[in-house]
């Protein structure tokens, strides 16, 4: 997944790998009114960001990476931080307002959350210098929808696992860490998947104390 102003114009693209490899596109689908292109290439086990099917809260913290630069100064794999401003309409489509820098070069790379997953595609930011920190990725839903409506493909948000229960998560104040089994699974308010077992719950927020518990599921 890209940007459309990306690839527009162009029959294929070149995806480079983290370690340097060159694939080739065998076919790029480009939706100018969203800003989107699917780029697809062959083979097999390739490295992956899961997608999220949540749109993000307001204030939720997001990570921006993109490799900005001009010409031959070129920031590959940068990596900015920022929260999410709001939560904008515009067009059909839904946008993720966010402080988090984002740059020429930044384009068509992932907006994520805490826990890694693409919530939005880095799209633009405000054109003029008179604004400061507003830029713009559209959401992840806006993927999951181009997929169903276009190629009739359901991005399915999690894995089929059996035997799960469903934990609700609060603490007061909100925005603690939550770790199940020592793994960092999201912020609170949440509703986590959790398989059948013994569990171990961890709420933790600086300044507080520290909530563990053994659960049964």
């Amino acid at each position: 997944v890209t940007n459309a102003h990306v690839v527009r114009g162009h029959p294929s693209a070149t995806v480079t790998m983290a370690n340097g490899k060159a694939v080739e596109s065998s076919s790029i689908y480009v939706d100018a009114d969203r800003d989107l292109a699917l780029i697809k290439l062959f083979g097999n086990a390739y490295p992956y960001l899961r997608i999220s099917h949540a749109i993000p809260e307001q204030g939720a913290d997001v990570l921006a990476i993109g490799s900005p630069g001009v010409g031959t100064t070129i920031l590959v794999n940068s990596v900015t931080k920022g929260v999410v401003s709001g939560i904008r309409q515009f067009g059909d489509g839904t946008w993720i307002q966010t402080d988090a820098a984002i740059n020429h070069g930044n384009s068509g790379g992932p907006l994520l959350n805490r826990k890694g997953e693409v919530v939005g595609v880095n799209t633009l930011r405000a054109p003029t210098s008179e604004y400061s920190g507003m830029n713009f990725a559209l959401s992840s839903t806006e993927i999951d929808k181009l997929v169903r409506l276009k190629f009739g493909v359901q991005l399915n948000p999690v894995e089929a696992v059996n035997d799960t229960g469903l934990v609700s998560v609060t603490s007061n104040p909100s925005g603690a860490d939550v770790e199940v089994d020592g793994i960092f699974l999201g912020d609170t308010p949440a509703e986590l998947p959790m398989a059948a077992g013994d569990r171990t719950l961890k709420i933790a927020k600086k300044g507080f104390a520290t909530f563990e518990r053994k659960l049964h599921v």
